[in-house]
């Protein structure tokens, strides 16, 4: 990772600001929009599959028409003008970035004009990320189990499994599950990139610096809601493309889009996430 591009970004996104009141407005306003969409999300999402079928992205548009979220529609409505139409709901459990980015990607991997490629290049990451989890001092048996689950799932993209044929978006729908193994990589590759990250490892509710073990055992558990250096430090371990549309509720005008790597890795168009205080969901076009 160079700390030249990335780490300006997360010194943007994690590190704390002085506190002031012009703070404590900005915090209750983002309070009120936070809650607001986690009412929104608990109407539609509560007993819903952990990644549903593909959506027309008027219909979230209308969730919150009916709330008289007025901002959010018009930030749904400049998404459809731009051509993005659709998007797959994930069940909003703590793990919905995990489950999110690894179902998107490898649905680029199942949709990529070269399979035999793709999957070639992506073993070979994945061989280079055991490696890592093994330098990093963790232990086999952590994530073993999800290496050899992850690497048939890769292969299964290009090599029928016994009395099935290669692996489908709905034969994927029905396999991922599994958000644990994302992440150990993280914890890892924060482990093996220190001064890269400790100087913005700052725990999500008090802001206050944690240690790179504390913040690492945080990550490994499941339920936590990635935060940026999760997410940089996955997508740097896999060499991930992704574009986040964070929905904010206060741009009228645009949707501001943030580019993970800055200088996209060669080879995979980028997955893209629909962000929404407290949530992801995948975007599509």
């Amino acid at each position: 990772m160079s700390q030249s591009g990335n780490t300006a970004d997360i010194k943007q996104v994690a590190a704390p600001e002085e506190h002031s009141l012009k703070d404590d407005l900005k915090d209750l306003q983002f309070s009120e929009v936070y809650d607001l969409n986690q009412r929104t999300i608990e109407d539609t999402y509560a007993d819903g599959p952990l990644i549903q079928d593909v959506a027309p992205l008027s219909l979230l548009r209308s969730e919150y028409e009916a709330n008289d979220n007025h901002v959010f529609v018009k930030e749904i409505d400049w998404l459809i003008n731009n051509g993005y139409h659709d998007f797959r709901r994930v069940k909003g459990d703590g793990d919905c970035f995990y489950r999110a980015i690894g179902f998107a990607f490898f649905t680029r991997l199942i949709e990529n004009p070269d399979k035999d490629l793709a999957v070639v290049t992506t073993l070979s990451t994945l061989l280079a990320t055991a490696n890592l989890l093994e330098e990093s001092g963790i232990e086999k048996l952590v994530y073993e189990d999800f290496y050899a689950e992850m690497e048939a799932l890769i292969r299964w993209v290009v090599v029928p499994r016994e009395g099935k044929s290669i692996l489908t978006i709905d034969g994927l729908l029905e396999y991922f599950r599994d958000p644990e193994g994302s992440n150990v990589v993280v914890a890892s590759y924060i482990k093996a990139h220190v001064e890269d990250f400790e100087n913005f490892l700052f725990h999500p509710e008090t802001r206050e610096l944690m240690s790179v073990p504390d913040y690492c055992n945080r990550v490994m558990g499941l339920g936590k809601e990635a935060d940026h250096v999760e997410i940089m430090a996955l997508c740097d371990a896999f060499r991930w493309n992704v574009e986040v549309a964070y929905l904010g509720g206060h741009s009228k005008d645009a949707i501001n889009f943030v580019k993970i790597p800055d200088a996209p890795y060669p080879g995979f168009d980028p997955v893209c996430l629909l962000y929404r205080p407290g949530h992801y969901d995948i975007l599509l076009k």
